[in-house]
């Protein structure tokens, strides 16, 4: 007997349902408030452009999946496996992905603004150019995680795992990151510190409105 054990059928009826293209994603809602699809077994599946605000996907397996430009804000996918899945343009905002397994998934351009990710798993995840904006990712593994080009501002980071993660010219609120980190008791703090710089960009205005970690030189 497995641990979590799955359904193909969920998997199947979910695949069906997208398929068909109801005429309105008002349509979409309503039967993912009344069905759940939890455990579906959604391995490899194509889900690429796929509405799915507000499904219950809570320890489904998405393992290489593509979902490209795929709609899962508000979504429940807590403990759900997206391991190696193709999620670039992907939508998350306020999603629930704690637990999530997004080992080595690539999430460029991907926005996960207010996105829970609490004790996700994102070890060598592509972050790139991803919106982070008010995401917690509290005991989260971000270890060897590419984050260049990411917008942080006002993510929180407690007691992630932040070992050889790349912040090139990711984006962040505060010239007090490196010290929220450390409070934060962020693996591998000192070490971002060491590594990079943050330089302060204004806006039009002239105020400054974020800052950037600019790589030291040597």
């Amino acid at each position: 007997l497995t641990k979590k054990p799955l359904s193909p059928e969920r998997g199947q009826l979910l695949l069906s349902l997208i398929n068909s293209r109801l005429d309105t994603a008002e349509s979409y809602k309503n039967i993912y408030i009344s069905t759940k699809f939890s455990r579906s077994d959604l391995d490899e599946a194509f889900l690429r452009g796929a509405y799915l605000q507000g499904a219950i996907l809570t320890n489904a397996v998405l393992e290489e999946a593509d979902l490209n430009n795929a709609i899962f804000r508000e979504a429940y996918m807590r403990e759900a496996n997206l391991s190696d899945a193709y999620a670039t343009n992907a939508d998350f905002r306020d999603a629930d992905l704690s637990e999530v397994d997004l080992e080595l998934a690539d999430l460029r351009r991907a926005n996960l603004a207010r996105t829970n990710l609490t004790e996700a798993k994102l070890e060598k995840a592509g972050l790139n150019s991803t919106i982070l904006r008010n995401a917690t990712l509290e005991d989260a593994n971000l270890e060897d995680a590419d984050l260049s080009e990411a917008d942080l501002r006002d993510a929180t980071f407690k007691n992630a795992d932040m070992t050889n993660t790349d912040l090139t010219f990711a984006i962040v609120s505060t010239k007090k990151w490196f010290k929220r980190l450390k409070k934060w008791d962020v693996k591998g703090h000192e070490e971002i510190a060491k590594k990079y710089s943050l330089e302060p960009i204004q806006n039009e205005e002239g105020d400054i409105s974020h800052y950037l970690l600019i790589p030291k030189e040597g």
